[in-house]
This record gives structure tokens, sequence and C-alpha cells, in this order.
């Protein structure tokens, strides 16, 4: 019934502040005890996790950290989400070292080849993606693979199919034999900091958002204050 859907959801809510507000306390005893559960896109995985990680568990040696690796349609659940933008950076129309389209680096030529674009299907995304050639004037690609992030890096790697990747990730071990595709402007996509409105995040997980911001910018990344 909708209408004990609705307390069961107010019911789980309140359990949840019950136990933050528990666990808040034990912290600022200094007993550090808890639990930080947090969603990390393939990109923050890859260049920041551990720097960050390290640095968490110099201050916070007892807490229980799950790590969930996934993009942002995937692991957010349904629900009010505030957003902060934490970095802006740079990613680039990539393909493997020796595509045949870097002969012919055109958008006409791009536009005829199956497009790689990571995570479940969305009927948003190809909309999205055919929105970029439509800015050029030329159709936008028909064939798109939907995969999560490992497939997807190998698809670019031994495939003759072209995709998007941060920049950053171009210099990782994980970016090997995937190339910037020549003359073309890099788009901008932003890092987001993403929390519920209605939980208050606890002193640790809000030291764990720190330390990773604090990696990012380290790295020399576009961080916003």
């Amino acid at each position: 019934m909708p209408a004990g859907q609705r307390l069961l959801a107010r019911v789980s809510l309140s359990t949840r502040q019950l136990d933050l507000a528990e666990q808040e306390l034990d912290e600022a005893m200094c007993e550090q005890q808890g639990q930080v559960r947090i969603a990390i896109t393939p990109y923050i995985t890859l260049g920041f996790l551990g720097q960050a990680f390290r640095r968490f568990r110099q201050r916070y040696p007892k807490v229980e950290l799950e790590l969930i690796e996934g993009l942002v349609s995937r692991a957010l659940p349904a629900g009010e989400f505030q957003s902060e933008t934490l970095l802006r950076e740079r990613q680039h129309v990539v393909v493997h070292a020796g595509h045949p389209v870097l002969a012919d680096p055109s958008p006409q030529a791009l536009s005829r080849l199956e497009w790689r674009v990571t995570g479940p299907r969305d009927p948003l995304k190809p909309g999205l993606l055919r929105a970029m050639f439509e800015q050029v004037g030329i159709p936008g690609p028909s064939r798109i693979v939907f995969c999560d992030t490992l497939a997807g890096m190998t698809l670019l790697r031994e495939a003759d199919v072209v995709g998007l990747m941060p920049e950053p990730l171009l210099r990782l071990p994980e970016g090997r034999g995937i190339t910037a595709m020549p003359e073309l402007e890099p788009a901008e996509f932003h890092v987001r900091l993403r929390t519920r409105e209605d939980v208050p995040q606890t002193p640790a997980a809000a030291y764990l958002a720190h330390c990773l911001l604090d990696a990012c910018c380290a790295s020399g990344q576009a961080c916003v204050s």
C-alpha cells in the first residue's frame, strides 16, 4: 500500500538518523567506531582513492569502510540529493592507437563508427551523444554499445570503437594503448560530491570526502573551491 510504503520509508530514515547520531557521539568520544559507505566513480577510484584512503586511515583506523564503484546512474538510488562540484576536467574523444579513423579524424568519419557508452542502458545517453554531432550539422552515430568501465576500456584498446575519456586517465596505466583524437576540441566534465539532503554526514564521512578532494587538488586537477 502506498501509505504503508511512505511510513516504512520515514521509519527507515529515522532509524538511520539515530544510528548516525550514535556514531557521531562515539567518534566525539574518540572511540572512532562506525561505518562509512560511499560510491565512487571509476575516474576517482583509479586516480585518487589510494592516496585518500591512506590519509583517512591515519585518523580513522577503526572505522569500517564500504566502497562501491559505479557510475552515478547506477550508484544513486531514488531520492533527493544535494550536489557540490569538486572538479572540472577535460575529456577527450578516444580510440586505440593505430585506429584507422586517425587517418581521417573528421566528425563524419566518427559518426559512422560504433561508440562505447559507459553505464546501464539509458535512452537519454544516445541523445546527448548525438547532440554533439548535431552541433556541427551531421547525424550522430547509430551504433552504440553500453558497458561497464572495465569492459569499455578493453573495447577501446582492442576494437575499433570510439568513446569519451577523462584526460588524466590517459596518463595512467589503465589508459595504455588508448589515444585522444587530434584536432578535436576537448569537452568539459564535472566531478560532483552528492549527499542526501535529509541525512547529515558523520565526521568520518566528511573527512573521507575532504581527503578525496585534497588528493585531487594535489595532483594538479582543476579543483573548485
